[in-house]
C-alpha cells in the first residue's frame, strides 16, 4: 500500500513538474516575443534617428564648407538645405534628444541665414525643449533671433542661459550685430557688459 502511496506520489510530482515547465516555457516565449518587438521598436528609432544626423551632417559640413572657403551659399541653396533637413527631422522624428537639438539648431541657423527670424526662433526653441542645460549654442541662438524681434527680456533670459552655459558667450555677445536692437536695454547691458 504504501508503494502505491510512494508511486502514486512521484507520479503526481512528476504531473506537476511538466505543467510547472510548460508553464515557464510559455512565459519564456512570451518574454522572446516582447524583446523582439522591442527590438525592433528600437531598430526603428535608431533608423529614423540615424536618417536625421545624416541630414544634419550633411548640411552642418556645407555650412563648415562655405565658412572655411569663404564661399557663401546663395538664398537658393540655403533654401534647399532648409527644407531638406525639416523635411527630415519633420518625416522622421528623432527620438534621441541630442540628435534632435542638433537638427532643430542647424535647422533655425539656416531659417535664420534666410531671414525667416520667426521660424528661426521658433525652431531653435525646439532645440532648447529637447535638451536645454547642455545647449548654450541654442541658447545663444535664442538670445539673437528674440532681440532681432524686439523680443527684449525673452533675449535676455537666453543670453544668461548661454553664458551660464558657457563664458566666451558673454564676449560674442559683447559684439554681435544680432544685439544691436537691444544693446542699449539696460536688462541686457548690465548682463553682458
Amino acid at each position: 500500500m504504501i508503494g502505491s502511496i510512494v508511486g502514486a506520489g512521484l507520479a503526481a510530482l512528476g504531473i506537476y513538474n511538466i505543467w510547472d515547465l510548460q508553464k515557464k516555457r510559455k512565459a519564456l516565449e512570451k518574454d522572446v516575443h516582447n524583446l523582439n518587438a522591442m527590438g525592433q521598436q528600437l531598430m526603428k528609432e535608431a533608423r529614423r534617428n540615424h536618417k536625421v544626423l545624416m541630414h544634419t551632417i550633411r548640411v552642418q559640413v556645407k555650412l563648415d564648407l562655405e565658412l572655411a572657403l569663404e564661399d557663401p551659399l546663395g538664398q537658393d541653396e540655403l533654401g534647399l538645405y532648409s527644407e531638406e533637413l525639416s523635411d527630415a527631422i519633420r518625416d522622421y522624428q528623432p527620438t534621441d534628444d541630442g540628435i534632435a537639438a542638433w537638427a532643430y539648431n542647424v535647422d533655425a541657423f539656416l531659417k535664420y541665414r534666410l531671414k525667416e527670424i520667426s521660424e528661426a526662433y521658433v525652431a531653435v526653441k525646439r532645440s532648447i525643449e529637447r535638451q536645454n542645460e547642455k545647449n548654450g549654442d541654442a541658447y545663444y541662438n535664442a538670445a539673437c533671433f528674440a532681440a532681432q524681434l524686439r523680443l527684449f527680456d525673452e533675449s535676455v533670459e537666453h543670453s544668461k542661459k548661454a553664458i551660464h552655459a558657457s563664458h566666451h558667450f558673454r564676449v560674442y555677445a559683447q559684439t554681435d550685430g544680432d544685439f544691436d536692437p537691444i544693446r542699449s536695454y539696460p536688462p541686457f547691458e548690465q548682463f553682458v557688459s
